[in-house]
């Protein structure tokens, strides 16, 4: 009786999470059709102002990026506000998608510059008209972190919030990190937490984890972000925390999160 219960509950949970996840599609393809010249037309862009664009893989992973980032970014306001405390200098963001995070830098005068990481195109026009609106200098470099030229030693702080759990090669992209950041520079992140061992959350994540990844830009729900980065030499964790929801306000997709920093630290070259 209690594995059937068991089973039922988690065939209610799935039903859930796919529910939530056809309504975001189904929400954020309605608003990027309202308002489609302002997401991918405009100047700069690069890409087509008709619906055909949509179309393309690019096209719908920026319509549910869009849904699904702004509600995340609601959610996690107060989170994101304490965590660009540390922002200073010159700025990298990983995944800086239609540039919600540039609000967060509205003003900061001690920010020489941000270099926003975003391989798709249809976001670029909105994300460079939200860096123009914080009064950041703001250059959108079209690639993917994992090829991403940027100079050694050349970056005070790196930013990630809800990015590397979509990255293709983790490891590779944490590397980049150490290798981008000065001395005693910093990785920003809020990063969703991998649910506990056969909890019924763990196998809920598991069945959905093709169709995110599928359709959600490579979004891998169960990867452990901050184990992964725990294990690259020359970073070092510096602080942890869960992320805590205002009362009645549901964390994105349901998921659990954490949010934090750590530091690039000289490699002991006996080890």
């Amino acid at each position: 009786a209690a594995a059937a219960a068991g089973g039922g509950n988690a065939k209610l949970l799935l039903k859930v999470f796919m529910g939530l996840f056809l309504v975001s599609c189904a929400a954020g393809f309605a608003t990027l059709l309202s308002a489609h010249s302002a997401f991918i037309g405009g100047e700069g862009a690069g890409e087509m102002t008709t619906m055909g664009s949509l179309l393309t893989p690019a096209g719908a992973v920026a319509v549910l990026h869009h849904q699904v980032h702004a509600m995340a970014d609601s959610s996690l306001y107060e989170t994101k506000k304490e965590l660009f405390r540390l922002v200073r200098g010159k700025v990298v963001e990983i995944g800086s998608g239609f540039g919600s995070n540039m609000k967060y830098m509205k003003g900061f005068r001690h920010v020489s510059g941000v270099l926003a990481i975003e391989p798709n195109r249809h976001m670029h026009h909105s994300l460079a008209t939200a860096g123009q609106s914080s009064g950041q200098k703001v250059e959108i470099l079209t690639s993917v972190a994992e090829e991403a030229a940027i100079a050694p030693a050349s970056v005070d702080v790196v930013i990630s919030t809800l990015a590397l759990s979509s990255v293709s090669d983790l490891d590779r992209v944490l590397t980049n990190v150490q290798t981008w950041l000065k001395p005693h520079g910093k990785i920003l992140f809020i990063e969703q937490a991998p649910a506990k061992f056969l909890s019924l959350q763990y196998f809920a994540q598991n069945m959905l984890q093709p169709v995110i990844c599928a359709f959600g830009g490579g979004c891998h729900l169960s990867r452990d972000t901050i184990q992964a980065m725990s294990h690259v030499k020359g970073l070092r964790i510096e602080s942890v925390e869960p992320v805590n929801f205002p009362e009645g306000v549901m964390p994105p997709g349901g998921l659990s999160y954490v949010w934090g920093f750590a530091s690039k630290v000289k490699l002991d070259p006996k080890a």
